[in-house]
């Protein structure tokens, strides 16, 4: 693969004329689903382990987006790096993820249902940890340049024209970028530890303020009580 290997180079180092790096595959890396001919080495869960030497390349020239084909199905899945879920950022109302942003990992599709029903998955198998959608119509897509700092890709059912799912990937540093692990962990000790800072402090002042008031009070009881004896014997010497 070191022709592969060139490619990138040169691609990766020529960014600011092409900022998009896109690579195709027949086979994919990844996905959910057996082939309907199960023989071993077409089973989705060996696809990692026979071709993580591409997966090499694409993370250490920081491809984009993967589009796979061969299994007979739509799947769309989100970054991934090393058969698991890579970070990317999206925005909490988008419950279907359809903004992957600044992702730390390439972003891969499975788009094998073009064309005639020829062995199309009916029932899909549990989605995989970095699977998002998934579909099993015969269909076809598009991808579209939005401007340099964002793609879009839809799929789209052949029988009617609807746009059965889509993403927009944005990269850059105007948009947000993902928390690192461990940043909401690290937040939240900052936020307890000042919340119990503010107690110990209040307590310090309530304290303060009862000491004062225990002082006074106790200064105060003695000439009380001075005053009541020369009120007595006063009136002793009438």
């Amino acid at each position: 693969i070191s022709w592969l290997r060139k490619d990138l180079e040169y691609a990766n180092s020529t960014r600011d004329v092409r900022p998009w790096i896109v690579a195709m595959t027949h086979r994919a890396i990844y996905c959910s689903e057996n082939s309907p001919d199960d023989k071993p080495w077409k089973r989705c869960y060996n696809f990692y382990n026979n071709y993580s030497d591409f997966e090499e390349l694409w993370d250490s020239f920081k491809v984009d987006l993967v589009l796979q084909a061969h299994m007979h199905f739509w799947e769309r899945m989100g970054p991934v790096s090393k058969n698991n879920s890579a970070p990317y950022y999206s925005p909490s109302e988008d419950t279907g993820k359809h903004s992957i942003i600044n992702p730390q990992a390439p972003v891969y599709t499975l788009d094998g249902s073009a064309g005639n029903n020829y062995f199309m998955v009916k029932n899909m198998s549990p989605l995989a940890n970095y699977s998002i959608n998934h579909d099993t119509d015969i269909a076809f897509s598009t991808l579209s340049l939005v401007n340099d700092s964002c793609l879009l890709y839809e799929h789209i059912r052949s029988s009617d024209g609807a746009v059965i799912d889509y993403f927009y990937l944005m990269k850059g540093s105007q948009y947000p970028y993902p928390k690192t692990p461990g940043t909401k962990k690290t937040h939240n000790i900052w936020l307890l530890m000042g919340v119990v800072a503010g107690i110990a402090l209040a307590a310090f002042i309530g304290y303060k303020k009862w000491w004062k008031r225990k002082i006074m009070s106790e200064r105060e009881v003695p000439l009380q009580k001075t005053e009541m004896m020369d009120i007595k014997v006063n009136e002793l010497i009438i």
